[in-house]
């Protein structure tokens, strides 16, 4: 038994012996009120369950709240931590990207802060993270206007056999897979750009809203000067 399974079933166990509690109170109250009894017992009886009951009631809402204050603290440090990983690799990748070539170094360097940005991250990135490293030491692209005709050949017997991440089973079925077309229809659909790692670090990090998708790719896969409008010098 894990250690938050630990801590819910405590949980559900106080309860419950607080619900026992009462309606054992309930049962007792009932049968001393059937019988004649003076009115000095009664209220010494009435005295010591209401103290009994404030007293458990105190320990019961102590003990959520000391429990909500230590998951707020932890959440708010998690997201630091998750913000200062994320942010770190994502510069990595631009940066990796300015020259419009990925060295074997800048792999490598992107590969392991995605390992250690693992450690925090949910589930459904981990997945995405798991298909763009993937795509990135397989194909060397971030995006998949980029890749050969070969290239897309060979990424499409990837999907099909279900590597890396197998759509059908997986949190990608929610939002790249669909099962009405195959890769051979349509092998873009199924490649995991930067603009979908970014969004779902968004959504990983739970406090940011809307979607950029292929806002992104717009400002990336255009190059410095472009159109030749730029004044030399360039004063701003």
């Amino acid at each position: 038994m894990g250690k938050n399974e630990k801590a819910k079933f405590f949980d559900v166990f106080f309860v419950g012996l607080a619900v026992v509690f009462l309606i054992c109170v309930f049962f007792i109250l009932h049968a001393f009120f059937g019988r004649t009894i003076n009115d000095f017992t009664l209220e010494i009886l009435a005295a010591t369950l209401g103290s009994t009951i404030i007293m458990a009631s105190m320990v019961i809402m102590l003990r959520m709240q000391v429990k909500q204050e230590k998951e707020r603290e932890f959440s708010t440090a998690l997201f630091g931590r998750k913000l200062d990983l994320y942010e770190n690799l994502l510069k990595t990748i631009f940066e990796a990207d300015d020259d419009d070539f990925l060295s074997t170094e800048e792999l490598q360097t992107i590969e392991n802060l995605v390992g250690v940005a693992c450690l925090v991250a949910g589930e459904d990135l981990v997945d995405v993270f798991t298909q763009f490293v993937f795509q990135l030491k397989g194909y060397g692209v971030m995006y998949s206007r980029s890749m050969t005709d070969i290239q897309k050949e060979h990424f499409i017997g990837n999907v099909e056999k279900g590597l890396p991440v197998d759509y059908a089973s997986s949190w990608l079925a929610q939002s790249k897979y669909d099962h009405n077309k195959t890769p051979k229809e349509d092998p873009d659909f199924y490649f995991m750009s930067l603009d979908e790692v970014v969004q779902s670090m968004r959504t990983d990090l739970d406090v940011v809203e809307g979607v950029i998708m292929n806002n992104i790719e717009t400002f990336v896969s255009i190059g410095y000067d472009e159109f030749h409008m730029i004044k030399d010098p360039n004063k701003v």
